[in-house]
């Protein structure tokens, strides 16, 4: 494979900030006829899509998201930060399709559980925002706060108020630890 060792170039400058350099030698990778191992390009598409997402150029970073899910359909990576994209952009519905489609191939993953719960709750889809995040409270119990505060407040909006109490005072005891 020609173009590996230029992705971990690549990966290495953007470890250490020089994101310019990391994106040519990902241009690099991406340029090489790998032949049938050209469907690894995948990884310097996904990279190039954290970059210009940590530059604030949303439109190239889901270009380059979309070129990966496109070279590698099992990548959930890339279906997570293109559902994020589309949340910072107020799609909700496209976002949870991407966050649903990262969670089909990585299915214990607590990323994905709470970003799916959070675009449920913010479309008061609340049953099943709640379902999300019990499931990534089970996945991951230690990042705790972060979900029992979405999950109060799904409890909360929904009326089950004994419930979302329950959430928030197991976060003001976690936070007081």
């Amino acid at each position: 494979n020609l173009s590996r060792p230029h992705i971990n170039l690549g990966k290495s400058y953007a470890d250490v900030g020089l994101r310019q350099m990391a994106l040519d030698q990902y241009r690099k990778a991406i340029e090489l006829p790998d032949g049938p191992n050209r469907r690894d390009h995948y990884l310097a598409h996904y990279s190039m899509g954290l970059i210009y997402k940590s530059l604030k150029d949303h439109n190239k970073a889901m270009e380059h998201f979309l070129k990966a899910v496109a070279l590698e359909p099992r990548y959930p990576p890339a279906y997570t930060y293109l559902g994020i994209l589309k949340l910072e952009q107020g799609e909700n519905g496209k976002a949870l399709d991407y966050f649903l489609k990262a969670l089909a191939h990585e299915v214990n993953s607590q990323q994905e559980r709470n970003y799916a719960g959070l675009v449920l709750l913010r479309q008061n889809k609340l049953e099943n925002a709640i379902k999300q995040f019990q499931k990534s409270l089970k996945a991951n119990p230690n990042d705790q706060a972060y979900i029992l505060t979405h999950l109060g407040a799904a409890y909360q909006g929904k009326g089950e108020l004994e419930s979302a109490l329950k959430c928030f005072k197991k976060v003001v005891g976690i936070n007081h630890k």
